[in-house]
């Protein structure tokens, strides 16, 4: 069936058995597959999940192979905030985030200097460094949600 399979939350995916002939296919668990006795079904699970496939022949023999189906909380990234005390968008807050305990937030300045760090990320950047407000600009992000997962970059603009 191939290696196990990494999701964003919302995605759906094309599980493959990998057999050829005449089988009668069984997925389980069944729920969030399209068809749980087709070979190739579409999976949306709506967290981690080992399906197992059992495939039988014509003559009662059955074979059994698992897959697991490792499911991601998507992080939603502002690409601006205004930190102007208006109460509104006056920090940079990712939602989703709370599902990665062990998230890792770096922001640079222009010079490429760390501005913020944050590891668990409990408290959103507030656009201050060492209580001082920084100016108007793009600075860049790092994001490594957890370990095993990839780095997300990007920019983001403070605007006031």
């Amino acid at each position: 069936m191939g290696p196990d399979i990494e999701i964003w939350r919302g995605s759906s995916v094309q599980l493959h058995s990998g057999t050829k002939g005449s089988y009668q296919y069984q997925w389980t668990p069944s729920i969030s597959l399209n068809d749980p006795t087709s070979p190739d079904p579409e999976g949306r699970p709506d967290q981690t999940t080992r399906y197992t496939l059992t495939a039988t022949d014509k003559y009662g023999c059955s074979t059994d192979a698992t897959i697991v189906i490792t499911v991601y909380e998507r992080i939603w990234i502002p690409d601006s905030f205004s930190p102007n005390g208006d109460n509104i968008n006056d920090s940079w807050e990712l939602r989703g985030i709370e599902s990665y305990p062990l998230a890792e937030v770096t922001i640079f300045n222009r010079w490429g200097e760390v501005v913020f760090f944050s590891k668990q990320y409990k408290y959103p950047f507030d656009g201050t460094l060492q209580n001082s407000p920084l100016p108007t600009g793009v600075y860049v992000y790092q994001i490594k949600p957890s370990p095993s997962q990839p780095v997300l970059r990007g920019s983001l603009m403070i605007v006031k």
